[in-house]
């Protein structure tokens, strides 16, 4: 990414380790172990500016700042702040199998540990704007139990799952405005602020999130017949999830928002009323808030399964059907929480997500298996589907019902010996049937990153046993970044390109040149639309063509 005003940025140094061991205790006893880490030191990466309304709801002018990038290159930007992105993490695991014949049984253990600290230049301009700072350290540790047995023609499989994870963050930012913008939101005489920028808003976060969960689950596999076979799966899950949180306003006790929520009475005149106690939280979801009650505890427990059902007909066809239920716990909503956005205590906790699923489908074998053919319709319902938008400055789940329907195609085919020629293709109708953004209700709304339809599609050939070529492609329909569906966060339609050189020159070593986004397409993967809160839009650009080559080694 170029930037005109300072140090270039989106460069990266990552460094990553990883060591497996496979000790083979006894004729039945096997342990694979398992260490990794990484570690990332960059300069944190720049997004695009896009200008969406100068203050008084004129649109594309400029941003809240008067700026708007002009250039016409997605990436290049005008940015003050370099940014640091740093993220260390390391893990291990170590996998048990047991064989005893008649049954096997198998432990996995496994510990992560990630520490982070971010900061960006949020406001994607050549002011000091918004400037955010995230610090987490994410510590979990998660065992599973399974013995896996048949009986007569029946195939068994039960287990059981413990997790645990403690996430430590604390959360700073600062939004500044020109002195001139200060006067008119707060209604100052003219001047009163100056022409400088002015500390608006501060916000000082402090969380902790816990959570502990543990499921019991099994399966059989019960063949009806030669041609039909019937597998069912049961799994119990309960998790306890805890929060404390905490969005301070005496981190800054001078910014303008600040200075006048910590005095009692509406001193500034924010409709709060005479009454108004004053407070040194935009937010305190802790004990110490009255209101907190039980809120601060999820406590969720669900049965989910599955039934599916396969017919063979022929030794070239397989005709499937699936019934599942699935279950994503409920969570706590945090980044920069602020009631003066009209967040209460009561919209942090949001709560499980339950999914009923259905597939019909077939994967058939044709032209003596040299083609291919699957294909699979689904429909999908949810119940208190976990919706993310935003809130303010804030990322922000809502509950909503919700469905999807669709269709997943795929061709293979071998016209030759040297050939692979493959297609894919998937088709989605997305409903979100209500969601509320800052007291705006939004019905019947399409899920975010789904797209209509996509194709994909890949050709290789082997020219020699040592040479192989390789072209294949990307096409997605447009879609939104943003459940509100909103203009800014509509992606048109776009496809990309890649091809691949592959050269083997012996059994260990390959290499090989590759070319991703050959027609240098320029679209966006994501976008956070801050037009409320700083009259512009955050957009996140794919990789523009990159050529490059990699060279494997494999050890024996």
């Amino acid at each position: 990414m170029t930037n005109r005003i300072g140090k270039d940025a989106n460069e990266a140094d990552n460094q990553a380790y990883r060591l497996q061991v496979n000790f083979d205790l006894s004729d039945n006893f096997t342990a694979l172990v398992n260490v990794h880490g990484a570690k990332s030191d960059t300069i944190a990466p720049q997004y695009q500016h896009q200008a969406t309304d100068d203050g008084s709801g004129t649109a594309g002018v400029s941003d809240f700042y008067g700026y708007k990038d002009t250039d016409g290159d997605v990436w290049a930007g005008e940015y003050d702040r370099e940014g640091l992105l740093k993220i260390d993490s390391k893990g291990a695991s170590i996998h048990l199998d047991y064989d005893a014949g008649d049954y096997t049984l198998t432990s996995i253990t496994a510990v992560e540990d990630v520490e982070k600290i971010h900061q960006e230049d949020t406001d994607v301009g050549p002011f000091d704007g918004i400037t955010p700072q995230f610090i987490s350290e994410n510590q979990q540790f998660s065992q599973e139990f399974r013995v896996a047995f048949s009986t007569g023609s029946l195939d068994w499989m039960f287990g059981a799952y413990y997790f645990e994870n403690e996430v430590t963050g604390a959360l700073d930012l600062a939004l500044n405005f020109p002195g001139p913008l200060v006067d008119v939101i707060t209604g100052a005489p003219e001047g009163s602020f100056g022409p400088d920028m002015v500390n608006f808003v501060d916000y000082d976060v402090d969380y902790v999130q816990e959570t502990e969960s543990s499921a019991i689950f099994g399966q059989v596999e019960v063949p009806l017949n030669e041609q039909f076979n019937l597998t069912v799966g049961l799994r119990y899950t309960t998790e306890e999830r805890t929060m404390t949180y905490q969005n301070k306003a005496t981190g800054n006790p001078d910014a303008v928002v600040n200075s006048c929520i910590i005095p009692a009475g509406d001193v500034c005149d924010f409709g709060f009323g005479p009454d108004f106690p004053g407070t040194d939280h935009y937010l305190n979801f802790t004990s110490s808030n009255a209101d907190l009650g039980s809120l601060g505890k999820i406590d969720d427990d669900n049965i989910s399964g599955r039934i599916s059902l396969d017919y063979t007909p022929t030794e070239d066809l397989l005709v499937f059907f699936n019934i599942a239920t699935g279950f994503k716990s409920g969570g706590f909503n945090g980044g920069f929480l602020d009631f003066t956005d009209g967040v209460t205590v009561e919209d942090v906790p949001f709560e499980s997500e339950e999914l009923l699923s259905y597939e019909l489908g077939f994967k058939s074998t044709l032209a003596d298996g040299d083609v291919r053919f699957n294909a699979t319709a689904f429909y999908y319902d949810y119940e208190n589907y976990q919706a993310l938008t935003f809130s303010g400055l804030s990322q922000f789940i809502d509950n909503s019902d919700a469905t999807i329907n669709g269709a997943d195609l795929e061709l293979i085919w071998l016209p030759g010996d040297n050939w692979d020629i493959s297609l894919g293709a998937s088709i989605i109708n997305s409903d979100v049937k209500e969601i509320t953004v800052l007291g705006d209700k939004f019905k019947n709304n399409e899920m975010v990153l789904a797209p209509k339809y996509s194709v994909n599609g890949l050709v290789r050939y082997q020219a020699t046993e040592e040479l192989s070529v390789q072209v294949d492609f990307n096409h997605q329909d447009e879609q939104f970044f943003d459940i509100t569906n909103s203009e800014v966060s509509n992606e048109d339609a776009y496809t990309v390109f890649n091809a691949r050189i592959g050269y083997d020159i012996n059994e260990n070593l390959s290499i090989s040149a590759f070319v991703k986004n050959l027609t240098d397409e320029e679209y966006r993967v994501y976008s956070f639309d801050f037009t409320g809160a700083a009259g512009y839009n955050q957009n996140f650009y794919a990789a523009p063509r990159w050529v490059g080559v990699t060279v494997n080694y494999t050890f024996e």
